[in-house]
């Protein structure tokens, strides 16, 4: 069954790395013979009713590595086409951004 990125089969490592006040981002990469086919990074907000949001992501469905930034409403507000990186760069790069700028992210979705 397809989650909402395309992607079908069990991720190889997925990791969650909680950020507080209900923000986190959860990583899935999926490997073939140790070479990186696919990833999303999910930058996440669950509030204090339950509900999940998904602020931002980066991952590589359109066969592309790319970054997402979405409204509270889950409306695309802003893609970023990561061309000129290989998936282990921008996977890298993923990770990274979330943890030194996703109060920017936050701040820019709280807003929405």
């Amino acid at each position: 069954m397809a989650d909402r990125c395309g992607l079908t089969n069990m991720p190889e490592k997925e990791f969650k790395v909680e950020l507080g006040n209900g923000y986190y981002f959860v990583s899935e990469s999926f490997r073939d013979k140790g070479i990186l086919e696919r990833f999303v990074v999910r930058l996440m907000y669950l509030d204090s009713n339950g509900e999940l949001f998904i602020v931002a992501r980066f991952d590589t469905a359109h066969g592309i590595a790319h970054f997402d930034r979405l409204s509270k409403s889950g409306r695309l507000v802003e893609k970023i086409w990561l061309k000129g990186l290989d998936f282990n760069r921008a996977y890298d790069y993923a990770l990274s951004e979330f943890r030194q700028n996703h109060e920017y992210y936050v701040k820019r979705w709280e807003e929405s």
